[in-house]
């Protein structure tokens, strides 16, 4: 069962909140861009972990958040790229702004938060993992376009995902990028599989097609682009 969250598992990544002691807060920060990037919830406890981000983004691996909708969940990032990197495609452009590989544990109910069929990607601890990929869509153009959204990413671990069939959470709500705009930050969320996410090292975003919002034509075949996980 797929469900469009609408930020619901994204607001678990992005969680904000007050500060604790002993904890980061990444609100208003961002990672600056990797240029090696590119290749050819919640308790009453108090925490003191330091690797604990008690709001904003996850930005480093090691840092965790507490699930905003599980009791005991916590979501860790395990590796990243922080591409921002636009793909052309046709005359718009498919900024990709991050892309998180994350761990997510002690999850009480899972399906409960929202991560419908986690039961069937867990391994022998109960932990399960998720591709998170965002983007933005650039149209400086002055045309409007139809964009879906990404289509595919290939893992060098021998994994491919297709979105459109495999997501478990995305959070576009258009299809119709005017002419010189640019689009709030969007993401796809897939389940990766137990077994191999430790060997992912470089992952290959397909873009899927532009087309012409009028008739559906297409503008542009997908493009792709790669990018190293650290």
């Amino acid at each position: 069962m797929k469900k469009m969250l609408y930020g619901l598992l994204f607001g678990s990544i992005l969680l904000t909140g007050c500060s604790q002691s002993n904890t980061v807060d990444n609100t208003g920060k961002t990672n600056e861009k990797d240029s090696s990037a590119v290749v050819a919830e919640s308790t009453t406890q108090s925490s003191s972990d330091p690797q604990e981000v008690t709001g904003g983004k996850l930005l480093e691996v090691g840092q965790w958040t507490k699930d905003t909708n599980d009791e005991t969940g916590k979501v860790e990032l395990m590796g990243i790229s922080n591409a921002q990197t636009e793909i052309p495609l046709g005359e718009v452009k498919i900024l990709i702004t991050d892309i998180k590989i994350l761990k997510y544990s002690d999850y009480t109910d899972p399906e409960m938060a929202g991560y419908y069929g986690a039961d069937n990607h867990k391994d022998a601890d109960g932990n399960f993992y998720g591709l998170q990929v965002s983007f933005k869509v650039k149209n400086d153009s002055d045309n409007d376009y139809g964009y879906n959204g990404l289509e595919y990413a290939i893992l060098d671990n021998g994994q491919q995902i297709d979105f459109n069939a495999d997501d478990v959470g995305y959070s576009m709500t258009t299809t119709e990028f005017f002419k010189k705009t640019e689009s709030k930050e969007f993401f796809r969320l897939s389940y990766l599989d137990p077994s191999k996410v430790n060997e992912i090292t470089k992952v290959t975003i397909k873009t899927g097609p532009l087309y012409n919002s009028s008739d559906y034509s297409t503008v542009a075949e997908s493009a792709e682009q790669t990018f190293n996980i650290k």
